[in-house]
């Protein structure tokens, strides 16, 4: 097996008599070495960006008791979610996830959704929901089925619920209080 070494020539005597010895590498002995190491580390590397999960898509459906976020992955994955406070915003975050390239890493809200901002966080992605008030998040997954992968749904229900919007009763008619109004 060869070594990877430096080796002391003492066959120069200029060098020698100044008391410097001249050191020599075997470089085709280094080179292999080196060629080696870097192909195990872009191979660690390439292994381990592969095994991330990718979000694919995200989606945000208003209705009337809630906002939707649709989180679209390539696989099953356990988020963290929480809310931050001034400004209103829910933050989910992800371990081991990617950002897929078709994916924007901002885009406009919808419904109690201002705005989504997504970011590298650590090992993994964090996707931040601005929202126009106190929220209370709940999220569940969903198998892959049918063209769908696996998705994570997170409802945004407001904390104070709003008053339905009822349109205003027309007004009674009088009621006749006297027998000779009947």
């Amino acid at each position: 097996m060869n070594k990877c070494c430096l080796t002391t020539d003492f066959g120069q005597k200029n060098l020698v008599r100044r008391g410097l010895p001249n050191y020599r590498l075997r470089l085709n002995d280094c080179a292999g070495a080196v060629m080696r190491a870097l192909t195990g580390v872009l191979l660690l590397l390439t292994a381990t960006s592969a095994s991330a999960a990718e979000l694919r898509e995200l989606r945000l459906l208003d209705g009337p008791e809630a906002t939707r976020a649709v989180f679209d992955f390539d696989v099953a994955i356990a988020p963290k979610v929480f809310t931050l406070t001034n400004p209103e915003r829910v933050v989910i975050d992800f371990s081991d996830v990617r950002r897929g390239t078709r994916m924007p890493a901002a885009s406009a809200g919808k419904g109690l959704v201002r705005s989504v901002r997504t970011g590298p966080r650590e090992a993994g992605l964090r996707v931040v929901l601005d929202v126009g008030e106190k929220v209370v998040p709940q999220s569940f997954g969903l198998d892959a089925s049918e063209g769908y992968g696996y998705r994570l749904i997170v409802d945004l229900v407001p904390k104070h619920p709003r008053s339905p919007s009822v349109p205003a009763a027309a007004p009674a008619p009088p009621v006749a209080t006297r027998p000779d109004q009947i």
